[in-house]
């Protein structure tokens, strides 16, 4: 291992990481581990039973992995942007022993784009945009693809997808909208981070209530709890257009500066 290399266990999944990131320290922290334990991935292979597994911003691909250990057999395309990474998700990939995976480097946009501006943050991996936030954020070019396209590349009728480009959130759901559409046979996490979706361009409220409007939306509680079951979570804490603007104000006081966030469970209208 090179010295600048990293490694944490996950059971008996190995993963690679770059030390000099500070990122890093959080896959070695209680939730990823709790993440790892979870049945959250297992009640997905078993009762939505896609054809394809998308992680949309990968990082190390650490959420990748968990996922393809979990459904072995379905096929998986994880896309980062950051360049430096894509060698830690394609070590991870290969070295845990996986198969019919893809790593694809691209920003996930509204429209295919041969070359679109990236932030990498000096920070930490993981804050990395598309409009960065800071100054001395080093920047690179890369392609743009849609989720629709991408997708479409599979040929698949049903997806799980798990979403976290740091307040990008938006512009990948509008270019998803063909295949959102097309198919009521997909599920998708994301990340609703209101402070880093201002950011990114984006109106909190205004992208909360078009979600609200054309899914099923419910929040996706920080632990997966011994009982919990997603399709449980979708009917019974549904999130209706009148309480919008209340879950906003909930979500941004959950940390300070107003700055919190949460994940939501996104699946099509029943």
């Amino acid at each position: 291992m090179h010295s600048n290399q990293r490694t944490i266990n996950f059971g008996q999944l190995s993963l690679l990481f770059d030390k000099r990131d500070p990122s890093v320290q959080a896959y070695a922290e209680r939730s990823w581990f709790e993440e790892f334990n979870s049945q959250f991935y297992g009640h997905i292979n078993q009762y939505l039973s896609p054809e394809l597994l998308v992680d949309v911003g990968a990082n190390y691909g650490v959420a990748s992995v968990f996922m393809k250990q979990a459904m072995p057999g379905r096929q998986l395309v994880s896309i980062e942007p950051n360049s430096d990474l894509i060698y830690f998700i394609k070590t991870n990939i290969s070295q845990n022993g996986f198969s019919q995976c893809r790593v694809l480097q691209a920003v996930v946009g509204e429209e295919t784009k041969e070359s679109v501006s990236f932030f990498i943050n000096p920070r930490g991996s993981q804050d990395s945009r598309v409009i960065a936030g800071g100054q001395n954020w080093r920047q690179i070019e890369v392609r743009q693809k849609t989720l629709s396209e991408i997708i479409a590349d599979y040929n698949a009728k049903s997806a799980f997808i798990k979403i976290d480009s740091q307040g990008w959130e938006q512009h990948i759901f509008i270019g998803a909208d063909q295949f959102l559409k097309s198919s009521n046979e997909w599920l998708i996490k994301t990340e609703f981070a209101p402070d880093w979706l201002v950011s990114q361009g984006t109106d909190p409220l205004g992208f909360l209530t078009y979600l609200i409007k054309n899914f099923t939306v419910a929040e996706f509680p920080a632990r997966y709890g011994f009982e919990a079951h997603y399709t449980d979570l979708l009917k019974n804490t549904k999130i209706n257009l009148s309480a919008a603007d209340r879950f906003l104000d909930y979500v941004v006081n959950l940390n300070r500066n107003k700055r919190g966030w949460v994940d939501l469970l996104v699946a099509p209208l029943t």
